[in-house]
């Protein structure tokens, strides 16, 4: 059974490099090439009182949070070093902009469509 916190986003960290083949060519500090990877640290307060503080097992070349913003952290009480933290909130706004775009994108072009074959049935 898990329980949630609120925890802060405190630090962005710059955890490695991934390199693809469709990476656009760039180097990090060790001559390596691809692009620099960013995770999120995090600092909740556990139940037993104690502020915690973990890196997302997770990176991204775009960073996910911002320092200072406020995520959900899972953890089990009996294993505070457990702890993780839900990562659908950017990408899940991503897909909702996405969508709703599409959604009016498609309702225009119809609207326009329409229009100009009632006015050229009218005329």
């Amino acid at each position: 059974m898990s329980t949630t916190a609120e925890g802060t986003v405190t630090e962005v960290v710059a955890v490695g490099v991934r390199c693809d083949e469709e990476d656009d060519p760039g180097s990090d500090p060790d001559g390596r090439s691809g692009r620099t990877v960013y995770s999120s640290r995090v600092s909740y307060p556990a139940a037993d009182g104690s502020t915690r503080t973990f890196l997302s097992g997770t990176a991204s070349w775009l960073p996910e949070h911002a320092e200072g913003e406020t995520v959900t952290v899972h953890y089990r009480p009996s294993d505070p070093g457990s702890a993780r933290f839900d990562h659908t909130g950017p990408r899940l706004s991503v897909v909702v902009l996405g969508v709703l775009t599409a959604a009016f994108g498609g309702v225009a072009l119809l609207w326009t469509v329409l229009g100009r074959r009632a006015r050229s049935w009218a005329g």
